[in-house]
């Protein structure tokens, strides 16, 4: 979700930080190098680039709801409901909305003031 989040607000510092903890968490480079960065974000990217590459079905609605939200600022209901139905509860949700909203905080706070971008 980091990685998505400084993806979209093209935070290169964001993105470039969170790389090492996102392998440590066990997500694969080839994930990682997936992920369309700045203007080549959108949904169907995301969809088109990432969700092949995971054969979690977890993982997916994570990823796909997450995106929409980056994208649109909204989910959509089949959206909501799917993700709600396979995460189990909204608590996820909302941690996961969470989580979003305060990355992109930190986006556009290293975005602001021109934190350089450094490869751990």
């Amino acid at each position: 979700m980091i990685l998505l989040t400084g993806a979209k607000h093209k935070s290169h510092a964001e993105f470039d930080i969170h790389v090492g903890e996102s392998l440590k968490a066990g997500i694969t480079m080839q994930l990682i190098e997936s992920i369309p960065r700045d203007d080549e974000f959108s949904t169907q990217a995301v969809q088109n680039q990432m969700v092949p590459l995971c054969d979690n079905g977890r993982e997916k609605q994570i990823i796909m709801f997450a995106a929409e939200l980056l994208d649109t600022s909204h989910v959509c209901d089949d959206r909501y409901n799917a993700a709600k139905h396979i995460l189990g509860n909204d608590s996820v949700l909302v941690e996961i909305t969470s989580i979003i909203g305060y990355y992109t905080f930190c986006a556009y706070t290293l975005n602001v003031f021109r934190i350089p971008t450094k490869k751990v």
